[in-house]
């Protein structure tokens, strides 16, 4: 079935967002290994990207302003493309071992 905006926004506000608030705190607080230091950025990087994402949807749906859709958009996008690099640098240390 299909979901309202309305419906869509509850759901990123109570179970997507906090989830993605939970986990930049908790990256946040990691302390990595010399060697990894610029990968755990990335990773930073990308779940913030992630969360501003998230938020600008909520604000989309609260203003009807599509705008904040095609900025969501852009967001998710530079997250996909920081979880990629995210992803070949942990292999390319985990090949390394």
């Amino acid at each position: 079935g299909q979901i309202s905006d309305y419906q869509l926004a509850l759901t990123i506000k109570n179970e997507l967002l906090p989830g993605m608030l939970k986990l930049q705190e908790r990256m946040e607080k990691v302390q990595p290994p010399q060697e990894l230091v610029s990968t755990h950025e990335t990773g930073i990087k990308m779940i913030n990207k992630n969360v501003q994402a998230y938020s600008e949807v909520i604000s989309a749906v609260q203003t009807r302003d599509t705008s904040k859709i095609t900025s969501a958009n852009g967001c998710l996008s530079e997250a996909r493309e920081l979880e990629r690099k995210y992803v070949r640098e942990i292999q390319e240390y985990r090949k390394k071992l």
